[in-house]
């Protein structure tokens, strides 16, 4: 380890020296990236095991490159706007603030609590001039910690095998590494939820005072990207840790999860997250959103629209609705129905995605052994959370970004899938090797033959 420390050093000083005159790449890439090296390093000290450190650290080695070549290919060949339009957006909201510092007109976001990632546009625009690298590097390690967080999670839940499976799956699948290597939020709200739903899953049997001042600073953080995936985040925790408690009573669990979530609502509507609309009419809404995200940045209609037909305006809407949305979320775009070169480019994650799904649901039923009673809160809150994205979505662009924050949620109950499915095949090959070895035993006349009896 200390000679990987060793090489990144060195080669951040050597890049650096061959970029000077551009501090909003040079410290990026040198002092930043040496910064949040040193906190990866730390993090890597919680794994005890020797074995299981150095297996963590050849995988992030190898995800770091992927996103190092990645990141060379749309910054040097490509353009990051053809990925992510609204990276020029968080660069106007930031410059905005900026302005605002040095007396220029009050802007808007200024005003809202959903601000976080704009003031982190801010404050590399104050400092390097061009935050595209400052706000890069930092996605970018952050998308390598989601890796270690899922695979502490689901050892937690499912074991060694599964985790390593599960953090594999984080640090390549694709929508994992592109949005990571974007000017966007993506990824620092994916690192948060996991870290969340880790902490949630480690206090279930032994909570501790460190533990719950993590999560709630993790959920304000959270909540100034994506402030109703804090509250979903948070909600889900709840009513997970009810049903991991009391799992032999649904019925009461949902009526409590139900207040819980109402109580939760209220709080964070006195305290100005959520504005007063969202509790007089939570369904119309939830339609507004929709409706926003069905649009494109001209205000016109989206390509890749979808449900422009449903209106939702009260529940027995919206539970007409939540099947085709749940299947939009979560396998959209669909193959068959390719539209643009974006959609293209998604083919093979959406395959490969498509592949797993089967391994997921396995994972998930599997997952209600009492013995593995802990995954009951990461269900709760991935459940909470698509089933509400379902209801807002509205075109396959933001269900496929939306999709990849909770992606690692599912890649715990997939791994766990897959895991199973492996050790069964391989005990169903040692049956048959055994059978096998009995037979050639038998046919030489080393075993007795039981069918004629003693």
């Amino acid at each position: 380890m200390l000679g990987l420390a060793g090489a990144v050093v060195a080669a951040a000083f050597v890049l650096g020296g061959l970029l000077v005159g551009k501090p909003g790449v040079v410290l990026p890439l040198t002092l930043e990236a040496m910064f949040l090296f040193g906190l990866t390093l730390l993090l890597l000290r919680r794994e005890k095991d020797v074995a299981q450190r150095r297996w963590l650290v050849r995988m992030l080695v190898l995800a770091g490159a992927l996103r190092g070549f990645v990141a060379f290919l749309i910054y040097g060949v490509l353009d990051p706007i053809l990925f992510a339009p609204d990276t020029a957006s968080y660069y106007a909201q930031g410059l905005s603030i900026v302005r605002f510092w040095q007396g220029g007109p009050r802007p808007e976001i200024v005003d809202q609590w959903q601000s976080g990632y704009a003031y982190l546009n801010a404050l590399a625009i104050k400092l390097l001039d061009d935050p595209t690298w400052f706000v890069v590097v930092l996605n970018a390690f952050a998308s390598l910690w989601t890796a270690v967080f899922t695979y502490f999670l689901t050892r937690r839940c499912f074991g060694v095998k599964a985790a390593r499976i599960a953090s594999l799956l984080v640090a390549a699948f694709p929508s994992m590494v592109l949005w990571s290597v974007l000017n966007v939020r993506d990824s620092l709200t994916t690192c948060l939820v996991v870290f969340l739903v880790f902490l949630a899953v480690r206090s279930y049997r032994s909570l501790n005072l460190v533990d719950v001042v993590l999560f709630v600073g993790g959920a304000v953080l959270l909540s100034t990207l994506r402030d109703y995936m804090g509250f979903l985040v948070m909600a889900g925790v709840g009513l997970g840790m009810v049903m991991a408690l009391r799992p032999d009573r649904m019925a009461s669990t949902l009526v409590i999860g139900t207040a819980a979530v109402l109580g939760l609502t209220l709080t964070l509507e006195q305290s100005g997250v959520f504005g007063p609309e969202v509790l007089r009419d939570p369904f119309q809404h939830a339609e507004t959103l929709r409706r926003g995200l069905q649009g494109d940045f001209r205000g016109g209609l989206a390509g890749s629209a979808y449900g422009v037909d449903v209106e939702i305006r009260g529940a027995g809407d919206a539970l007409r609705y939540l099947p085709i949305g749940l299947v939009f979320f979560l396998f959209a775009p669909f193959p068959w129905a390719i539209r643009s070169t974006l959609q293209v480019l998604t083919l093979p994650e959406v395959l490969l995605w498509y592949s797993i799904a089967p391994f997921t649901l396995a994972g998930i039923r599997q997952s209600l052994k009492p013995q593995h009673r802990d995954a009951v809160v990461v269900f709760s809150v991935l459940m909470l959370v698509v089933s509400s994205y379902a209801l807002v979505e509205g075109n396959f662009g933001t269900a496929y970004r939306h999709r990849a924050q909770v992606m690692p949620l599912f890649f715990t109950f997939a791994a766990h899938g897959v895991a199973a499915w492996i050790a069964r095949r391989s005990s169903e090959e040692r049956a048959k090797i055994r059978r096998r070895s009995r037979a050639r035993l038998w046919a030489m006349g080393h075993l007795p033959d039981r069918s004629r009896g003693p």
